[in-house]
C-alpha cells in the first residue's frame, strides 16, 4: 500500500505540474505558485478536518518549513524552464528530488532490500532519460549571480493583470540550424536552477513525510499556507499580482488541488509504514506523468528515448514494490 501511495503521488503530482507548466506560460511564475497554494491550503484544512486527525505542533512545523522549501523550489523550477531549455532543468531536478530524501533514509539507518535498492537505481536513471527533450535553445543568456531569492525566481516584467509582457520571441526554440551542438543548450547557470530545485523540493519531501500517523494531513495544510505566504511575499517586493489573472485563474487552482492531493499520498504512505526513501522514488515520478501529458494534450512530441525512460521507470518502480 505505501509504494501504490506513492504512485499515485506521481500521478497526481504530474498532472499538478502539467497545469503548471501552463500557468507559468501565461502569467508570473510566482502569481501562479502562490494562487496554487492558496488552494491547495483549502482543500488541504478541509481534508485534515473531516477526517479527524489531530494539529500537533511538530507536524504544522515540519509542515511550515516544507512550505518554504517546496515553494521557492517549484518557482525556482518553473523560472529555469522557462528562461533556459527544458532538457537542461528538468532531469536533474527530477534525480535530486529523488535522490535526496532517498540518501537522507540510509543515512537514519533505513535497510531496503537488494531489489528495492536495484529498482531505486533503475527508476531514478530512467526518470532522468525521460524528461530529456530535444528542444535547442540559442542565444540562451545567464542570469546575473550573487541574488535575493526572488532576483532568482522572476519572470520577466509583467502589465497590471499579471500577464508577462516579455517578448514571446525571447524564449522561442530555434530549430533552423541542425548543426547546432547539445553543449550550446548546456548552460551552467540552467543546471544549478534544476539542481536547486531539485534539492529544494527532496528537502521539502523530507520535512514532511516524517510527521506522525496521528496528525494525517496537518503537516500538507502547514505546508500549503506558509508556501502561500512566502510566495506573496515574493510577489509583494517583485510588484506583482498575488493570484493569477481571472481568465487563467483556474489553471492554478487545479494545479493545488492535485498537488496538495499528490503530497498528501506521499505523506500518507510514510505514514503507513513505508520506507521514506522507497516511497519517495516512487513519489517522484511525475516528471514522466508530465511528458506523457504534454504529448497527449499540448501536442509535444515525444522522443524514442523518452518511451524508454517511461517504461524504465515503471520497471524501477515495480522492482521498489517487489522487494518492500
Amino acid at each position: 500500500m505505501p509504494i501504490l501511495l506513492g504512485v499515485a503521488a506521481s500521478l497526481l503530482i504530474g498532472i499538478s505540474d502539467a497545469l503548471g507548466r501552463a500557468g507559468a506560460r501565461r502569467a508570473n511564475t510566482v502569481s501562479h505558485v502562490s494562487t496554487a497554494m492558496l488552494s491547495g491550503s483549502v482543500v488541504a484544512i478541509g481534508l485534515s478536518v473531516f477526517v479527524g486527525s489531530t494539529p500537533l505542533v511538530e507536524a504544522l512545523v515540519y509542515g511550515a518549513i516544507s512550505g518554504i522549501f517546496v515553494s521557492i523550489g517549484l518557482a525556482t523550477l518553473y523560472r529555469g524552464m522557462a528562461k533556459f531549455s527544458a532538457a537542461v532543468v528538468a532531469p536533474p531536478a527530477a534525480v535530486c528530488a529523488a535522490i535526496v530524501p532517498f540518501v537522507w533514509d540510509l543515512i537514519q539507518g533505513a535497510q531496503p532490500s537488494g531489489t528495492a535498492m536495484i529498482g531505486c537505481g533503475v527508476a531514478i536513471v530512467f526518470l532522468g532519460l525521460s524528461t530529456i527533450t530535444a528542444e535547442v535553445r540559442a542565444d540562451v543568456e545567464a542570469p546575473e549571480i550573487g541574488l535575493s531569492v526572488e532576483d532568482w525566481i522572476d519572470i520577466g516584467e509583467t502589465n497590471g493583470d499579471g500577464d508577462s509582457t516579455q517578448d514571446p520571441a525571447d524564449g522561442e526554440i530555434d530549430t533552423s540550424d541542425h548543426r547546432r551542438s547539445w553543449r550550446s543548450a548546456i548552460n551552467p547557470y540552467g543546471l544549478v536552477l534544476g539542481i536547486g530545485a531539485g534539492i529544494l523540493l527532496g528537502l521539502g519531501i523530507i520535512c514532511i513525510a516524517g510527521t506522525p500517523s496521528e496528525s494525517g494531513a496537518w503537516s500538507v495544510a502547514g505546508q500549503r499556507v506558509i508556501g502561500f505566504a512566502t510566495m506573496a511575499g515574493l510577489a509583494a517586493k517583485q510588484r506583482v499580482p498575488v493570484l493569477l489573472p481571472s481568465n487563467i485563474r483556474h489553471l492554478g487552482m487545479l494545479s493545488g488541488l492535485a498537488g496538495t492531493a499528490g503530497i498528501t499520498c506521499l505523506v500518507l504512505g510514510v505514514q503507513r509504514g513505508g520506507d521514506l526513501g522507497l516511497v519517495a522514488v516512487a513519489g517522484s515520478m511525475f516528471p514522466a506523468v508530465a511528458v506523457l501529458i504534454a504529448t497527449v494534450f499540448d501536442g509535444d512530441k515525444i522522443r524514442w528515448w523518452q518511451v524508454l525512460g517511461i517504461a524504465g521507470s515503471i520497471g524501477g518502480v515495480s522492482l521498489i514494490a517487489l522487494g518492500s
